[in-house]
């Protein structure tokens, strides 16, 4: 998406370029077969990867899906997505603007991963979103799947800024462009770009770089259909994609350790330290619900003393400080250890009320949440707050038992009487 001076100025040199690396880079052809992703190969590239100019001032998303879908033999016009696609003020939901405004802006703009994969799955191809960088761009390369990215056109630089629509916030960058990346080696990447429809290459530094930018979003491409390879590693579900790149992904809500199911109208998703869910009647734009975790895995321990609440005499001998952070709801107090953390990374709406007192397990001390646990670490010396991960737990159950030190009574909250 860029202006014709500025395409055709940047093609003559990057094309002279790209001859002379094409002449004396040595790399790894990819077909679509499987690819050892515990052991990436040093450089790989897609054979016979097609590129598009795009035909409109704004549809390099379009273009850049366009010739991922080729790649795979099934052929869309640009009109395709504009017929199939909505508009609207959110990337994450549709395409933001007038598709021949000016490139540049931010009113007239692009669109984001999400509907261009949810239209995708309507024609016969599979997508997966993104989360984990350089490595799985490789990962992806090296299964012989094209991959979108965004990035600033032409790799240059741009200051991302914070919108809103729908009461959902959402980074947008001045210059947004996407393209296809379809091969890498040691030193960086091979990218058809729709801008003018030319096969160009970045070093590392460069794209990362411009990458960077809006989180490293990026969506792989591959038939409908396909058997997973064992060592690869799960995307992001279009629903829950936007809510992880904005929320702190691996730290609130960890890797996807599951794909998305559908159950009873709703869309799940495992992750490490949470399980998303999007309601299918509701409004595309609703907030995304984090499931409650750690009420599930907390449900056969409720005769421990951990889990019964305060009682009446407890809760007349609380301090000033630790009524606060007393919930009636549920009958604890909140950890003073654990409170800067849970207001800090969303409170009551991410984590739920506290459901157990403080106490030791497995020789960390923690607390459980309705939707999380939180545990404190000293592992590197410094007290660390971190989530327990819940997701694992509730997929795979472990055998473990509390381990609470006699000489140590739990923190923060009144003796049991």
């Amino acid at each position: 998406m860029e202006t014709f001076a500025f395409k055709r100025c940047r093609v003559l040199v990057v094309s002279a370029l790209l001859a002379a690396l094409l002449v004396c880079l040595d790399f790894t052809s990819v077909p679509a077969t499987k690819a050892d992703t515990a052991q990436l190969p040093a450089s790989a590239r897609i054979e016979d990867m097609p590129v598009f100019a795009q035909q409109h001032y704004l549809s390099c998303e379009y273009s850049a899906a366009r010739a991922a879908a080729a790649r795979w033999g099934i052929n869309l016009s640009e009109n395709d997505f504009i017929s199939n696609i909505p508009t609207n003020e959110d990337p994450h939901l549709g395409f933001r603007g007038y598709i021949d405004g000016d490139w540049g802006g931010t009113s007239s703009y692009g669109i984001y991963a999400e509907p261009i994969a949810l239209f995708l799955a309507t024609r016969g191809l599979q997508t997966k979103l993104l989360w984990d960088g350089v490595e799985q761009v490789k990962q992806e390369v090296a299964l012989g799947r094209p991959v979108l990215v965004w990035v600033v056109g032409g790799m240059g630089y741009s200051t991302p800024f914070e919108a809103s629509a729908n009461g959902n916030s959402f980074l947008m960058m001045s210059y947004e462009h996407a393209m296809t990346v379809y091969g890498y080696d040691e030193n960086g990447v091979y990218v058809a770009d729709p801008g003018f429809g030319t096969y160009d290459y970045y070093s590392w530094a460069t794209f990362e770089r411009s990458w960077g930018y809006l989180g490293n979003m990026a969506m792989s491409v591959y038939p409908a259909g396909t058997t997973p390879d064992p060592a690869e590693k799960p995307g992001i579900a279009p629903q829950f994609y936007r809510y992880w790149l904005r929320n702190n992904g691996l730290e609130l809500t960890g890797q996807p350790i599951a794909p998305a199911y559908t159950e009873n109208s709703k869309i799940y998703q495992y992750f490490e330290r949470a399980r998303l869910e999007y309601d299918t009647t509701l409004p595309n734009y609703q907030p995304i619900a984090r499931g409650l975790l750690g009420q599930e895995v907390t449900a056969p321990r409720q005769s421990e003393p951990a889990f019964h609440p305060l009682s009446a005499l407890e809760i007349l001998k609380i301090t000033p400080d630790e009524v606060a952070r007393y919930y009636p709801a549920t009958g604890f107090v909140l950890d003073a250890g654990f409170e800067g953390f849970w207001q800090a990374k969303g409170g009551l709406t991410v984590f739920g009320y506290p459901i157990s007192r403080t106490f030791y397990e497995n020789n960390l001390k923690v607390q459980y949440f309705e939707r999380a646990r939180f545990e404190l670490h000293t592992e590197t010396g410094s007290p660390v707050v971190m989530l327990g991960l819940l997701g694992d737990e509730r997929l795979n159950p472990p055998p473990f038992k509390p381990v609470i030190p006699p000489d140590e009574p739990p923190a923060s909250q009144p003796p049991t009487t």
